[in-house]
């Protein structure tokens, strides 16, 4: 069958077989190096978006998700505007990268930074903290990464570049915008006008050069969360006669949430099993995971019925696979049973290029020769639908199914 074919001898080994996933065996100076990282990371996204305030008696709040010394940014903005220029200072908030990591080694829950811009500097005004829900974007594990990638930086400027060409303010006049940028992870997908207002003439004013990379630094915080999500920004400009360009300031930045039907235990699963691998993914040590990841086909069918229910990929694999989709789009604890038992009958190595294909979908995305190969793979997948399986299969497979059905719940 095309080099797959029903392994029944090593059934029991394989469904009984786990060996520990990476992150199980991380020793404690990589987490704590992690930690700081993290602090670092959250202190460089501030830095930037502060570094487009120049006004004495401006504050920025900025508030955040802790958990083991994570920080995921949920929103910023301008409390106050302040008034009188400062000129250029490299003085940011001191002591707080030193002091930060002790105090976010026990805290977990909302936390709210306002910093304050003095002349010769930004200084922490207040931290407050508060106990809600832990929202889906925010993290969890700490990551050794202090900055974003140039695939990422790219994304935002060329997003911020696009859309700064299309913002125009009247002569003498005043605009406000509301900006939908689309998330999901580390990626930054588009931008959308949400909703624009203006006060005087017809909008002609261009907007200063720099607006681009005020959008760029307001933006880049935000791409450390997990999922698929929207940033809104809040742009206000105003033209003044004596200057050529609009002037305009990002305001604020809050996460939008999209709305999910799946159970929220399995919201729950997917979400901690992703971040897991997003987190061996952006410390490199990608073939590490994907070895120890594949010796599990309990990991593995969680992890990919989880995809299909929260993060779109129900189209891919129907359009790779038409049988298999109605089986599994059902979701669940059964739909994962059966699959777990499913994926116990292919080879090892076939296994693992499911692994790999599925997991480079739902992360960064498939070429077009990955996509050819990941339809190859179904289709030999497929001819297992053939062998004779257990009974918990037939009984899944005589419910009737309509394409683009939603999953059962």
């Amino acid at each position: 069958m095309d080099g797959i074919e029903p392994e029944e001898d090593a059934l029991a080994e394989e469904l009984g077989r786990e060996l520990p996933q990476p992150w199980e065996t991380r020793d404690t100076q990589a987490d704590e190096d992690a930690r700081r990282a993290e602090t670092t990371a959250a202190l460089s996204g501030m830095r930037g978006v502060a570094s487009h305030v120049e006004e004495a008696g401006a504050s920025l709040v900025f508030r955040f998700w802790a958990q083991n010394g994570v920080l995921t940014l949920l929103s910023w903005k301008r409390e106050t505007t302040g008034s009188g220029s400062t000129g250029t200072s490299a003085a940011f908030a001191p002591g707080l990268e030193t002091h930060l990591p002790t105090y976010l080694a026990a805290r977990t829950g909302e936390i709210v930074l306002t910093l304050q811009r003095a002349r010769h500097g930004w200084g922490l005004h207040a931290l407050t903290t508060s106990e809600n829900t832990r929202p889906l974007e925010a993290r969890t594990l700490p990551v050794r990464r202090t900055g974003v990638t140039a695939d990422t930086l790219s994304q935002a400027h060329a997003m911020a570049t696009q859309l700064a060409k299309g913002l125009r303010v009247p002569d003498e006049g005043s605009a406000t915008v509301l900006a939908d940028v689309r998330l999901d992870d580390a990626r930054v997908l588009g931008a959308t006008i949400a909703r624009y207002e203006s006060h005087g003439g017809p909008p002609i004013r261009e907007p200063s050069p720099e607006l681009a990379a005020q959008l760029t630094q307001a933006l880049l915080p935000f791409t450390h969360g997990l999922g698929p999500r929207t940033v809104r920004l809040t742009l206000e400009a105003e033209h003044r006669r004596t200057e050529r360009h609009a002037r305009w300031r990002v305001m604020e930045a809050v996460t939008l949430r999209p709305a999910t039907e799946a159970p929220p235990d399995l919201v729950a699963e997917h979400y901690a099993l992703y971040e897991r691998i997003l987190r061996e993914w952006r410390e490199e040590t990608q073939d590490a995971f994907l070895q120890a990841g594949v010796s599990s086909t309990e990991f593995l069918a969680t992890w990919f019925i989880s995809g299909l229910a929260l993060r779109g990929g129900l189209a891919l694999f129907e359009a790779v696979a038409p049988r298999l989709a109605p089986i599994l789009a059902r979701g669940g604890s059964d739909a994962v049973a059966w699959f777990r038992s499913f994926l116990a009958r292919v080879r090892p190595a076939e296994r693992e290029q499911f692994h790999r294909l599925w997991t480079k979908a739902q992360t960064q995305g498939l070429s077009v020769a990955e996509k050819e190969q990941l339809r190859k793979l179904m289709a030999r997948f497929e001819k297992l639908l053939d062998a004779r399986l257990d009974r918990e299969q037939g009984l899944l497979r005589e419910a009737p199914y309509q394409p683009g059905q939603a999953p059962h719940r």
